[in-house]
């Protein structure tokens, strides 16, 4: 029977010899496009061995073409439907735009809009010259085969319902008393593939497939549909539990995963053996195939990859961002003292480009964000989530957080759920816009006094579903919006405080559903920047111990670059410091780290602030800047430092020098590393022990940073 099968392989479907007539206008259609041209087709309805047959977007459809009609297919229906009972390799070449149909007897070849087919490399004529096509939904295209010519090529049984436009196929039946030939040659080595399943961890399928020993394979996958293909050689298809086999000899496993969609086994080959698994992928994860030598277990792991956690404001409201392969399966926990919150997602594996396992944000809910593997108590099978801590500041605003997931980011909304009505957004390192939503057309009254800041907005409250909010704002544009209501009038009072030098700009009808405001602060240049700041060492990194009050250089680069960092956010500059705070005793923040942070920020310029320290040398003092040999920008960035701040502090200038240090090695753009003076000399020591010379370093440093770039901007 297998051979039988087998001989028949890919069967098809056909409907039609018929041209089929549908006068009636009720009938169901669907816009579809070829070649960005929509058109509307006749939808037909599928059953492949009794069961309805759907397709998750281009459905089975008459096309029409010079006066005649003819039935297609996607191909991906098939091969959903079929392929398992087909035993048959199907094959999609974008660049020719040809699909391949393999059988043990037959290779068919269609070429898109070709009416001409080749069969085991004889030249066919499509039925009607009708051929594949390309037909799209959305952003979805699927090959149409056309099912008539795969009827008549296999010998398939067809029947067709006009009255519901429904086209029956179905596989040959194979006589009860025919014998079942399963020619098995005799072979040396032969392994027996006995069981084949699949276990979750969360979301993310493992397939393991049990062999009678330790087997070759090679794997490869095809498209359209995408499909990962393990050929086991050497391998009997042997399964223990025959009653999980389907008529024809395979075994198809369902899942619900997003992952895998279904797993197919079947005797591939039989001389030699080859025992073929067929996993129908869903999103493209990556995975690894090793063998359990304890269970005798070839595995499939499907690895559920995080691959970015950031903060990112989104509408005025705080929101962090997850970013993996699949992140649906979540939970979350709040915890106190400190208050934090704590994510966890199930299967999840930090990727070995998430370098930043201690991200500072200093935002106006969270704090930091600390990101880790993680093994739940009482696990017996190892298996690993990744755990996403969120530190929030003291007297944070934080509300109940709104999780939800839009393809594969989870987004945290730590100040509750979006506004709907309003929408803020940045369009541009100098203009954001403002967007009043309304349900229907209104009339919005806008007013500002000139010479004003503030710009008042009144709309009718029966016209749009606004939030009553006082927003602090404080960003480049705006400082804050609030957001009232006059019970008297029916309407909503919107006021914008905007910052010094902000002009605005009606995009939008007074007299429109939606109220759009173009606001543009053209002294905010700065914001063009980005410095990342690199206070030296902290955690188990103390630095250096001064000589005689015994500080440590972590705690005094740490407010310095506070300080530092101050002054750039409130003249406009984008910030980012590689910590926030002195870390915990356990914790390093390797120095390739610090250079991959600002590597992947693409910043403009990197700062990294350390105190000296020499042994018996307690004369030594002074202040110099680093660069790297081969960087020519950062040096003019280091002279430029060390101008500024011998100008500003009045300290020993022991000049501007090249080092090979790794921070200034291994950033991409220019980079100084700043030794603010000697903890080991006495009047150093002194002078860095006082906030008020910190803030004189730090002053120092941002009129450096304003010379820099005024002088090559």
């Amino acid at each position: 029977m297998r051979k039988l099968i087998s001989s028949i392989l890919f069967l098809i479907i056909l409907i039609t010899s018929l041209t089929v007539s549908f006068a009636d206008g009720s009938l169901n259609k669907i816009l579809l496009k070829e070649n960005g041209i929509g058109k509307n087709y006749q939808v037909v309805n599928l059953k492949i061995d009794g069961r309805t047959v759907k397709s998750a977007d281009v459905p089975p459809i008459i096309y029409p073409l010079n006066n005649q009609e003819r039935t297609l297919v996607p191909l991906r229906v098939i091969i959903e439907h079929l392929g398992d009972k087909l035993n048959a390799d199907i094959e999609w070449d974008e660049a020719k735009q040809e699909v391949k149909v393999k059988t043990k007897d037959k290779e068919i070849l269609l070429k898109i809009d070709s009416p001409i087919a080749l069969v085991n490399g004889v030249q066919k004529r499509l039925p009607d010259n009708i051929p594949a096509k390309l037909l799209a939904i959305g952003d979805n295209s699927r090959t149409m085969v056309p099912v008539r010519f795969f009827a008549d090529e296999l010998g398939l049984s067809v029947s067709w319902d006009e009255k519901t436009v429904t086209a029956s196929i179905d596989m040959p039946k194979v006589p009860e008393e025919e014998p079942i030939i399963n020619p098995q040659p005799p072979q040396e080595n032969v392994a027996d593939v006995t069981d084949v399943r699949v276990e979750m961890n969360g979301s993310i399928p493992q397939v393991r497939i049990k062999t009678s020993k330790q087997i070759d394979y090679e794997q490869f996958k095809l498209a359209n549909p995408e499909r990962l293909v393990i050929d086991l050689n050497n391998a009997r298809f042997n399964l223990s539990d025959r009653n999980k086999l389907e008529s024809n000899g395979t075994l198809h496993i369902q899942t619900n995963s997003e992952v895998i969609k279904g797993v197919r086994v079947s005797q591939f080959q039989n001389d030699p053996f080859v025992t073929r698994v067929v996993m129908e992928l869903g999103r493209q994860n990556e995975h690894e195939i090793s063998f359990d030598e304890k269970s005798g277990e070839i595995v499939i792991n499907f690895t559920n990859y995080i691959r970015n956690v950031k903060k990112e404001i989104m509408n005025t409201k705080e929101v962090i961002v997850i970013e993996g392969d699949s992140v649906a399966d979540y939970s979350i926990m709040q915890l106190s003292d400190p208050e934090r919150l704590v994510v966890d997602i199930k299967g999840g594996v930090l990727h070995s480009d998430f370098k930043n396992n201690l991200i500072s944000i200093d935002g106006k809910v969270a704090k930091t964000i600390r990101v880790s593997e993680y093994t739940p108590e009482n696990n017996s099978t190892n298996e690993k989530n990744v755990r996403v801590v969120i530190d929030f500041q003291e007297n944070s605003a934080y509300n109940e957080a709104y999780a939800e997931i839009n393809g594969n980011k989870l987004y945290l909304h730590l100040e509750g759920e979006p506004f709907k009505a309003i929408k803020y957004e940045e369009t541009g390192w100098t203009t954001s816009r403002l967007t009043l939503k309304g349900s229907t057309v209104t009339r919005y009254s806008i007013g500002r006094q000139l010479a004003s800041n503030l710009i008042e907005i009144t709309v009718p409250k029966k016209d749009i579903e606004l939030e009553l909010a006082s927003l602090n704002i404080n960003d480049h544009i705006i400082k804050s919006i609030n957001i009232s209501e006059d019970l008297s009038q029916g309407n909503y009072n919107v006021k914008l405080e905007l910052q010094d030098s902000v002009e605005h700009k009606l995009l939008s009808a007074e007299q429109s559903q939606d109220l759009v405001l173009e606001l543009n602060n053209k002294n905010a240049k700065y914001r063009e920047m980005l410095v990342v700041i690199d206070p030296g060492h902290g955690g188990r990194d103390p630095g250096t111990t001064s000589s005689i009050l015994k500080m440590h250089e972590s705690e005094i680069v740490l407010d310095i670059s506070t300080r530092l960092n101050k002054l750039l956010t409130e003249a406009g500059f984008r910030t980012y410091m590689t910590r926030v705070d002195n870390l915990t005793p356990n914790i390093k923040l390797e120095l390739q780290d610090r250079a991959d942070v600002a590597n992947s920020l693409n910043a403009d310029i990197f700062i990294s602030i350390h105190a000296n320290a020499v042994e018996n040398v307690p004369t030594a003092n002074g202040l110099e800047n680093f660069y790297h040999p081969d960087d020519i920008r950062g040096k003019k960035l280091a002279e430029v430092f060390q101008s500024e701040m011998i100008k500003n502090l009045g300290i020993n200038n022991r000049g501007v020098k090249p080092n090979n240090l790794s921070v200034l090695r291994n950033t991409t753009m220019p980079a100084v590393l700043t030794e603010t003076g000697f903890l080991t000399n006495a009047g150093d020591e002194a002078k860095l022990a006082t906030s008020e010379y910190r803030q004189q370093v730090a002053e120092a440093m941002f009129k450096a940073t304003v010379k820099y770039f005024e002088e090559t901007r």
